[in-house]
C-alpha cells in the first residue's frame, strides 16, 4: 500500500504533466481522445486532489528528515514551473496575432488567469495545511540563512535578465525590437523577469537543502 507521501509526490507530478497537456497538447483528437480536455480534467483533479491529502494527513506527506520550509521550497518550486509554463503559453499565444495588443482587453489572457487563480489558491491552501501538520516550528535558523542566500540568487537572476535585455537593445536593430518593444508586449515581458526571478529563487532554495543533506 502506497504512503501518503508517495501519493501526495505522485499527484503533483501528475498535475504538472497533466498541466503540460493542456498547454501544449495536439489541437487534434489522438484515438479519439481530446488531449487538451482530457489533460486540464486531470490536471484540476490532481491539483485539488494533493490539496485534500494534506489537509488529510498533513504530517505524513514529507520526509521526517524535511523541515516545513524545505516543504514548502519544493511546492513553491513545483507551482512556480506551471506558473512560468502557462505564461510561455501566453507569450506564444501573444505572437500568434495578426497585431500587437494595444489594450489589456485585446491580450487573450482568459485562459493564463483561470490557471493562475487556481494554481495560486491551490498553492497557498497546501501551504497554510501543510504548517498546521508541522507544529509550532515554521523556520529555524538554518532555514532563515537558506532563505537569505536564495533571496540573493533570485536578486541576481533577475539582474541578470535585466542586463541581457539592455545588451539586446543595444546589439538588435530596432527592426528586429520592435514587437518586443510595444506597451503592452513589454509590459508581460517585465511580467514574466518577475516570474522567473520568483522561479530560481525556490531552485535554489531546493538545491541549498539538498546540498546542506549531502
Amino acid at each position: 500500500m502506497w504512503s501518503a507521501r508517495r501519493v501526495w509526490a505522485v499527484l503533483i507530478l501528475l498535475a504538472v504533466i497533466a498541466f503540460i497537456g493542456d498547454l501544449f497538447g495536439p489541437a487534434e483528437r489522438w484515438w479519439g481522445v481530446d488531449i487538451g480536455a482530457t489533460a486540464a480534467v486531470l490536471f484540476r483533479l490532481a491539483l485539488i486532489g494533493s490539496a485534500v491529502l494534506v489537509g488529510l494527513r498533513p504530517r505524513e506527506v514529507l520526509p521526517e528528515t524535511w523541515s516545513l520550509a524545505e516543504g514548502r521550497a519544493w511546492l513553491g518550486l513545483a507551482f512556480m514551473t506551471m506558473i512560468l509554463l502557462a505564461f510561455a503559453k501566453l507569450l506564444w499565444n501573444l505572437a500568434q496575432l495578426p497585431e500587437v495588443p494595444v489594450t489589456p482587453s485585446q491580450v487573450p489572457a482568459g485562459h493564463f488567469l483561470r490557471d493562475l487563480v487556481l494554481i495560486y489558491i491551490v498553492w497557498l491552501v497546501t501551504s497554510m495545511l501543510l504548517g498546521r501538520g508541522a507544529g509550532a516550528v515554521e523556520l529555524d535558523e538554518r532555514d532563515l540563512r537558506m532563505q537569505n542566500r536564495a533571496d540573493r540568487v533570485g536578486d541576481w537572476a533577475l539582474v541578470g535578465a535585466i542586463a541581457q535585455c539592455i545588451l539586446m537593445l543595444v546589439v538588435f536593430p530596432a527592426a528586429l525590437l520592435k514587437w518586443w518593444l510595444a506597451p503592452m508586449i513589454l509590459a508581460h515581458a517585465l511580467i514574466g523577469f518577475l516570474i522567473v526571478r520568483t522561479l530560481v529563487e525556490h531552485a535554489a532554495l531546493v538545491a541549498g537543502y539538498a546540498w546542506a543533506r549531502r
